[in-house]
Protein backbone atom coordinates (compact mmCIF):
# COMPACT_ATOMS: atom_id res chain seq x y z
CA UNK A 1 0.00 0.00 0.00
CA UNK A 2 1.68 3.45 -0.97
CA UNK A 3 1.31 5.98 1.95
CA UNK A 4 0.59 9.39 1.49
CA UNK A 5 4.26 11.64 2.40
CA UNK A 6 4.95 11.15 5.77
CA UNK A 7 6.62 14.13 7.49
CA UNK A 8 9.33 13.65 9.85
CA UNK A 9 12.01 15.95 11.10
CA UNK A 10 14.64 15.41 8.70
CA UNK A 11 11.76 16.37 5.97
CA UNK A 12 9.49 13.85 4.08
CA UNK A 13 9.43 10.42 3.61
CA UNK A 14 7.63 8.62 0.59
CA UNK A 15 6.89 5.23 1.76
CA UNK A 16 5.01 1.66 0.90
CA UNK A 17 4.10 -1.05 3.25
CA UNK A 18 3.41 -4.46 2.34
CA UNK A 19 3.34 -7.77 4.82
CA UNK A 20 4.43 -11.23 3.25
CA UNK A 21 4.07 -14.83 3.11
CA UNK A 22 6.55 -14.78 6.15
CA UNK A 23 5.08 -12.95 8.77
CA UNK A 24 7.24 -9.78 8.23
CA UNK A 25 5.99 -6.52 7.34
CA UNK A 26 7.76 -4.72 4.75
CA UNK A 27 8.39 -0.38 4.30
CA UNK A 28 10.23 0.85 1.29
CA UNK A 29 10.96 4.43 0.44
CA UNK A 30 9.19 4.84 -2.84
CA UNK A 31 12.06 7.08 -4.31
CA UNK A 32 14.88 4.36 -3.71
CA UNK A 33 13.15 1.36 -5.27
CA UNK A 34 15.20 -1.26 -7.20
CA UNK A 35 18.57 -1.77 -7.54
CA UNK A 36 19.15 -4.75 -5.56
CA UNK A 37 22.54 -5.78 -4.33
CA UNK A 38 23.76 -8.00 -1.70
CA UNK A 39 24.53 -4.83 0.54
CA UNK A 40 21.46 -3.14 -0.07
CA UNK A 41 17.70 -4.64 -0.28
CA UNK A 42 16.43 -0.99 -0.60
CA UNK A 43 13.76 -1.86 2.41
CA UNK A 44 13.38 1.03 4.76
CA UNK A 45 12.40 -0.82 7.47
CA UNK A 46 11.50 -5.00 8.10
CA UNK A 47 9.43 -6.42 10.58
CA UNK A 48 10.15 -9.75 11.22
CA UNK A 49 7.44 -11.93 13.55
CA UNK A 50 5.17 -8.37 13.63
CA UNK A 51 2.18 -10.34 12.84
CA UNK A 52 1.28 -13.67 13.89
CA UNK A 53 -0.19 -16.24 11.73
CA UNK A 54 -2.12 -19.51 11.48
CA UNK A 55 -0.16 -22.85 12.04
CA UNK A 56 -2.88 -24.11 9.31
CA UNK A 57 -2.47 -21.28 6.57
CA UNK A 58 -0.06 -21.45 3.71
CA UNK A 59 0.16 -17.67 3.66
CA UNK A 60 -0.40 -15.23 6.58
CA UNK A 61 -1.71 -11.90 4.26
CA UNK A 62 -4.08 -12.36 1.75
CA UNK A 63 -5.09 -8.35 2.33
CA UNK A 64 -3.80 -4.86 1.73
CA UNK A 65 -3.25 -3.24 4.72
CA UNK A 66 -5.32 -0.06 5.58
CA UNK A 67 -4.20 3.46 6.69
CA UNK A 68 -6.00 5.99 8.81
CA UNK A 69 -4.93 8.79 11.40
CA UNK A 70 -0.91 7.59 11.13
CA UNK A 71 -1.93 4.25 11.93
CA UNK A 72 -1.20 1.37 9.16
CA UNK A 73 -3.62 -1.75 10.34
CA UNK A 74 -2.72 -5.39 9.11
CA UNK A 75 -4.83 -8.18 9.33
CA UNK A 76 -3.47 -12.01 9.12
CA UNK A 77 -4.87 -15.22 8.86
CA UNK A 78 -5.87 -16.51 12.34
CA UNK A 79 -4.80 -13.36 13.73
CA UNK A 80 -6.35 -10.26 15.25
CA UNK A 81 -6.11 -7.05 13.68
CA UNK A 82 -2.95 -5.81 14.12
CA UNK A 83 -2.19 -1.39 14.66
CA UNK A 84 1.30 -0.06 13.83
CA UNK A 85 1.26 3.55 14.47
CA UNK A 86 4.03 6.01 12.05
CA UNK A 87 6.39 7.07 13.97
CA UNK A 88 7.86 10.62 12.65
CA UNK A 89 10.64 11.89 14.65
CA UNK A 90 12.83 9.63 13.43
Amino acid sequence: MVLADVPYSGGTKQLAVGAGKDSRIYVVDRTNMGKYTTSDSGVYQELTGAIGCAASASSCVYSTPAFFNGTVFIGAVGDNLRAFPLNTSA
